[in-house]
């Protein structure tokens, strides 16, 4: 095809290079012949447009603007040679009409390729002006627009190939009833229209009225402002006011006039006298040349004037926009064409030998797409993270910032309230013998509810990326264009798929959650990481010095763990311990005088009469549910004691914590990649690929709307085709006649 085509074109420009440079035929005639060829390769190809309710190409076209008053449809009725365009009063033409022209030998009819019964042909143009109005009200409502065009084929002795398309008339003021935003939409309808580069603007005016009042010429201004793809077309130059003419614009003389590129062309309609005579379309033609040939300003002009000329000259213009469309065309094709076999593959037609096949080929894709996306072995977008890779930036960076992030819950701001707290836990852990150590139930109490705190994140993490599974079997599934053709197996799919899924979830939360709760039963004190003597040694070196040296750490270590000591190891030991009993000591006598000096304040503002009688005793506190007395809470006052006692428990709980978060980091994306990314590949392939022959069939049957369009596809796909062959053709033929 990419051969052909290639030969195809250098065989067009080689015509038209003959037909623009030849010198032996009459440009009109060169034109007309051209367009015998070109015109149905355009039309063919707007049918296919048509049918793929598509129109990625935008084909050369001429667009047939006026006003109401402007004589537009008298215009396009002169040209066809027949009287069929709806008249009345009010907004009459309200969607675009592409009037498609087709040199044919026989009686004349016409053919409507945007209706249902396209095949039908009206021999009666009284006919075809019914229809148009019957689709006009099909496409748009009683009283509505749309930019939906009615495509209209008219073959007839007495057309030139040739397509226009009639615009609705412009209007300044509506019907009693008509929504008075239709003048405002029929504006922007005609401006969207003619705005593109490769329409030729028909801009058809009445000379009897001011052109600088102009419809037709105001809105080819604002679309083409030098007037280098503008034809002006004049009216009712019989009408003018007797001793005026409109010979000055159509030769550029009259300097008021818009200039136009392309200039203007003067033509005279029939009158409603001609109409109502039942004057033939030929009999006015006739008596149109010979009011040119005669009229004293227009004679000189007769052979640029009138109907025939338009005709021509519409013809070489739409011929050069054809040839300076045809690369754009012969490229969009190629891409189009392939695109619809690509379509049409997406819609096979299955039959019970078949069904199998088509699900493995599905299946097969699938997994190919959904394993790509997590591993990174197929193309993606690289514009931004995708599948596997979004999972492992939640491993490593969102999860672990997470966790890394947990402070101790409600430890390290240390208030007034969580102070207290831990004295009375401490307290009460030590119970009535109290102690001299860090309560080891204390201790298990904190870790407890820090490790608590990892629960959350975690949970997070497996729901998050349960998100983006789900997103890589969605993109997965969207992937297999095949599958748009089996609406139950794609249903099936992705129902399996999410079952197996939220499963696999729910089973990883189960597990997470019991890892925490381990973690809350268990605590490792012998962990090789959790140095406890350590620890407990830097908290009594920051708080009494710096008198215990690295050797005296490692001795007292030697002689908790039970290790035979030798006599001086023994002394050394006694030293170091008495030593921090005297710092001990010397910071709670420091404690008891302040306490007492507390205790003294607190009685003397009790007592107003300042050393006077004192006070009676207060009333005794209320039995408690335990059978002593109320609420005892431990006092305000801290002792050193109770200080360093909370800073070893802080201290251990700290170091402890730290070793769950680096344990939590590890372990859990491990659990989750195996529990939500590997298992869910395995089970999901093991579940689609274990279905019967009954339930392939099921799943693989058509629905009709497929079947709807595979028919549309293929229908599209044929119009293509034709076109294709149709460039084909005209490259092997001698078009012109003008092979040397």
């Amino acid at each position: 095809h990419i051969l052909f085509l290639s030969y195809c074109f250098s065989e067009l420009f080689y015509i038209f290079n003959k037909v623009m440079a030849s010198k032996s035929l009459d440009d009109g005639e060169a034109a007309s012949n051209a367009m015998k060829h070109l015109v149905p390769i355009i039309n063919k190809l707007r049918d296919a447009f048509v049918v793929m309710k598509d129109s990625p190409i935008d084909l050369p076209r001429i667009a047939v603007v006026g006003s109401q008053s402007a004589g537009k449809s008298s215009v396009l009725e002169n040209i066809v040679g027949h009287s069929f365009l709806p008249r009345g009063s009010g907004i009459v033409t309200r969607c675009p009409c592409e009037i498609r022209m087709h040199a044919n030998q026989g009686p004349a009819y016409g053919m409507f390729a945007s209706a249902e019964d396209n095949e039908k042909r009206y021999y009666d143009f009284e006919e075809i002006r019914d229809k148009i109005e019957a689709e006009t009200n099909r496409l748009c409502g009683p009283r509505g627009l749309t930019t939906t065009p009615i495509l209209l084929d008219i073959y007839s002795p007495d057309v030139v190939d040739l397509t226009l398309v009639d615009l609705p008339g412009a209007v300044r003021i509506v019907n009693e009833g008509q929504d008075p935003s239709i003048i405002a939409k029929i504006q922007n309808m005609i401006l969207d229209y003619i705005k593109r580069d490769n329409v030729i603007i028909l801009a058809v005016n009445a000379a009897n009225t001011d052109m600088a009042n102009s419809d037709a010429i105001a809105f080819s201004r604002k679309v083409d402002p030098r007037g280098e793809r503008t034809l002006a077309v004049l009216t009712k130059l019989d009408l003018m006011d007797e001793g005026t003419d409109a010979r000055g614009i159509i030769t550029g003389e009259d300097i008021d006039a818009p200039k136009l590129a392309l200039g203007y062309v003067g033509v005279v309609n029939r009158s409603q006298r001609d109409i109502n005579d039942k004057r033939t379309m030929k009999d006015a033609r006739d008596k149109e040349e010979s009011y040119f040939r005669e009229h004293p300003a227009y004679s000189s002009l007769a052979s640029t004037m009138g109907t025939n000329y338009l005709v021509n000259r519409c013809s070489q213009l739409l011929v050069h926009a054809i040839q300076r469309e045809l690369p754009n065309i012969d490229a969009k094709l190629k891409i189009l064409i392939k695109k619809k076999e690509q379509e049409l593959s997406d819609l096979p037609e299955t039959t019970p030998e078949t069904m199998r096949i088509h699900y493995q080929e599905i299946v097969r894709e699938f997994e190919t797409n959904f394993t790509g996306m997590l591993e990174g072995s197929i193309q993606m977008d690289d514009t931004q993270l995708h599948g596997g890779a979004r999972i492992a930036n939640l491993f490593e960076f969102d999860f672990q910032d997470s966790i890394m992030n947990l402070q101790v819950k409600n430890l390290d701001s240390m208030d007034a309230a969580t102070t207290m707290r831990i004295r009375t836990m401490i307290k009460n852990r030590q119970g009535l013998s109290g102690g001299l150590y860090v309560p080891n139930d204390a201790f298990h109490t904190l870790v407890k509810e820090q490790v608590g705190s990892t629960e959350e994140p975690c949970l997070v993490l497996a729901r998050d990326v349960l998100n983006e599974m789900q997103s890589v079997q969605r993109n997965a599934t969207e992937a297999v264009k095949k599958l748009s053709s089996f609406p139950k197996a794609r249903a099936a799919l992705i129902q399996r798929c999410n079952e197996i899924l939220q499963n696999q979830h729910l089973e990883c939360v189960k597990y997470l959650k019991t890892h925490v709760r381990m973690n809350q039963l268990r605590i490792s004190y012998e962990h090789p990481d959790f140095h406890k003597e350590r620890i407990l040694f830097e908290v009594e070196q920051s708080r009494y010095g710096n008198d215990d040296s690295e050797q005296d750490l490692e001795l007292l270590a030697k002689a908790r763990s039970g290790q035979d000591l030798s006599r001086e190891e023994r002394q050394r030991v006694r030293a170091i311990t008495e030593r921090r009993q005297r710092a001990q000591m010397e910071e709670g006598r420091a404690d008891l005088a302040s306490s007492r000096h507390e205790s003294n304040a607190a009685a003397a503002a009790s007592n107003p009469n300042g050393g006077g009688r004192a006070l009676p005793p207060p009333p005794p506190p209320a039995p408690s549910k335990f059978g002593g007395v109320g609420k005892i809470r431990v006092t305000d006052h801290v002792s050193a004691k109770e200080e360093l006692e909370i800073e070893k428990l802080l201290a251990l709980t700290r170091a402890y914590f730290t070793l769950v978060q680096k344990q939590v980091v590890d372990l859990v994306p491990k659990y989750i990649q195996l529990l939500l990314v590997e298992e869910p590949k395995e089970l999901i392939t093991k579940a689609i690929g274990a279905m019967t022959d009954n339930q392939v069939a099921d799943l693989m049957a058509p629905s009709p709307d497929v079947q709807k369009r595979r028919e549309e596809t293929m229908s599209a796909l044929k119009k293509l085709r034709e076109a294709e062959q149709m460039l084909f053709d005209v490259g092997q033929m001698d078009t012109l006649g003008l092979r040397n």
